[in-house]
């Protein structure tokens, strides 16, 4: 700000001028006026009817949208505790490299929301109508976010599943695809953010997410439901119901919520979109505690009554 780089930043920046720069917002709705975070210019995208543009929140609005924002941070411990809890059977079904890449996505997720966190406390002053700059934290929430929910959908395959075989016109081969698409997709974030900004690559970070969220519900409910019984009643049926609800929260609920909350300017509705990613491993967890185990892991488990190694723990 100092080196006059941002003069063209000011209360009467026209959007023509926001969306030039690169500030527009999410497709291009940038609106007057500007306004300086720490060394960001940032355009308003919010057009709330009264009164005006949106102002920060304050008081109880800025404790609900603080707290909203750290539960995903904190729910991603819970899952990982709930993923252990139950790893025998979650390991029986996915194998233990299915199972070191679950791990890590969930890891992933964690720093994603973690810097979803600081961008908003650092730079946004936790106004959602601001959210459009370019920079540093915003690029590594996408990053993280993104590999995350891929590595999740990744770490659910079946057991001794390769990423690269021989193709068929099968629905392996199907799943073959979608694999490396979302591998490629997670490898262009970087380079779509250095060359067309926080708004372009919002338009490759949103289908990314959507289809890797998709593929985590089919393979959770296939891999981790009732074997070879995805569609038995009740055990299924309810089974796929909690992973359909996990999924819909984060990848569809979200972002109506977001569409919403721009256009009507409303702080409090940024909390509420936080709530969507909490609810989403809350439902993740309940997944990972009722998952099935194998039938060879059923057969094979023997529990001595008098003690010794092979007694069960639990």
């Amino acid at each position: 700000m100092e080196d006059g780089s941002y003069d063209w930043c000011n209360a009467t920046t026209t959007a023509a001028t926001c969306v030039a720069k690169g500030l527009g917002g999410i497709g291009g709705m940038g609106m007057a006026p500007c306004r300086f975070s720490p060394s960001f210019p940032i355009c308003n995208l919010c057009t709330p009817e009264s009164p005006g543009y949106g102002i920060d929140p304050t008081e109880l609005e800025l404790l609900f949208v603080q707290i909203t924002h750290f539960l995903p941070f904190a729910t991603t411990v819970l899952v990982t505790a709930c993923f252990f809890y139950n790893l025998d059977a979650i390991k029986s079904r996915i194998g233990n490299v299915g199972c070191g890449m679950f791990n890590l996505g969930n890891c992933f997720l964690a720093l994603g929301s973690l810097c979803e966190f600081a961008n908003h406390a650092l730079i946004m002053n936790w106004n959602m109508c601001y959210d459009t700059s370019d920079n540093i934290l915003y690029l590594m929430f996408y990053v993280f976010l993104s590999a995350g929910n891929t590595l999740l959908a990744l770490g659910l395959r079946k057991e001794g599943t390769s990423f690269v075989r021989k193709f068929t016109f099968t629905l392996d081969g199907l799943s073959m695809i979608v694999d490396w698409t979302l591998i490629f997709l997670n490898f262009l974030i970087i380079p779509t953010w250095l060359k067309r900004g926080r708004v372009g690559c919002f338009y490759l970070f949103i289908p990314t997410q959507s289809l890797a969220g998709v593929v985590e519900f089919v393979r959770m409910w296939k891999n981790l439901g009732p074997e070879n019984a995805m569609f038995s009643y009740p055990e299924g049926v309810w089974f796929g119901t909690r992973a359909f609800f996990m999924e819909f929260l984060s990848v569809f609920l979200s972002i109506l919520v977001d569409n919403r909350m721009y256009l009507s300017g409303k702080q409090w509705q940024h909390g509420v979109l936080a709530i969507c990613f909490g609810l989403n491993e809350f439902l993740l967890c309940w997944c990972l505690l009722s998952a099935y185990p194998s039938a060879y892991q059923k057969k094979s488990t023997t529990v001595v009554k008098n003690g010794g190694e092979t007694q069960s723990l639990l």
